[in-house]
């Protein structure tokens, strides 16, 4: 198993080269993404290390064991996602089994100032712990929220005044959550909820204009989902309440425009 860092031409497409490649004694579970605050760096995080890479040449600047992430969770569970959030200022990841790519997640939050090559140790953002066990998908990150499916059903997102709140969106039926191998929900700059449903694709115009607000104490009795091997519940709200715009798949530039307000 390798990971190789390209120089792409673009006027020249047949003189694309290999710059270096760094080769993994066996099989990991690992993601990459762009440091949120160094343009000039790339995050690695392995197992419960993160690590610091320069982007020109994929040299390791953080030491050899990397930056230990403090996290008490399942050792099993592996790097599924990572995201920069909160102007820069954060960086979302989440957890899941390797083995089962449709499966329950677990969001960890950490501050971007951890992520330095003279760190050692990150500590995971204590806001955001009461989210911890309850999202299934991260969908979205920027400057202000996150969004995600919420182990009820509900698309929600954080409440940015209220710490220890999130605002419930829509809700989605059970059906669409239980057909697909591999989740995959999508949310676009003019906050329209992109849904894969076997060869189709569900747009949900403006997604995030309904709201309600929620509470993590109110989910304290909450039953497996499916995510996670068991059966999904629906939410006490009737779906007949929710009203989701629903359309075809549009074209980029049309779905980049919006017209929530």
């Amino acid at each position: 198993m390798s990971d190789t860092l390209w120089e792409i031409d673009m006027r020249h497409p047949g003189s694309n080269n290999i710059l270096k490649t760094n080769q993994w004694d066996e099989a990991r579970s690992h993601r990459w993404a762009a440091h949120p605050t160094n343009p000039d760096q790339l995050i690695l995080i392995d197992g419960r290390a993160a690590h610091i890479y320069d982007w020109k040449t994929l040299d390791k600047v953080t030491q050899e064991e990397g930056i230990s992430l403090d996290v008490k969770i399942n050792p099993e569970l592996m790097i599924r996602n990572i995201k920069p959030c909160f102007h820069s200022g954060g960086i979302a990841t989440t957890f899941g089994e390797a083995t089962n790519r449709h499966c329950k997640s677990r969001l960890l939050v950490w501050n971007t100032s951890d992520f330095t090559p003279d760190s050692t140790n990150a500590v995971p953002v204590e806001k955001y712990h009461h989210l911890t066990d309850y999202i299934d998908y991260l969908i979205h990150a920027d400057d202000q929220k996150l969004v995600f499916l919420h182990s009820d059903n509900w698309i929600c997102s954080t409440d940015p005044d209220k710490a220890g709140e999130f605002i419930r969106h829509l809700f989605l039926p059970a059906d669409w959550l239980t057909s697909n191998v591999e989740l995959m929900i999508e949310m676009t700059p003019a906050e329209n909820i992109l849904f894969v449903k076997g060869d189709e694709v569900a747009v949900i115009k403006c997604g995030l204009r309904e709201q309600s607000s929620g509470h993590s104490n109110m989910n304290k009795i909450l039953r497996p989902s499916p995510l996670s091997g068991g059966k999904r519940f629906s939410s006490q709200v009737p779906l007949t309440e929710v009203k989701l715009s629903l359309t075809s798949f549009e074209e980029p530039n049309s779905m980049n425009s919006s017209d929530c307000d």
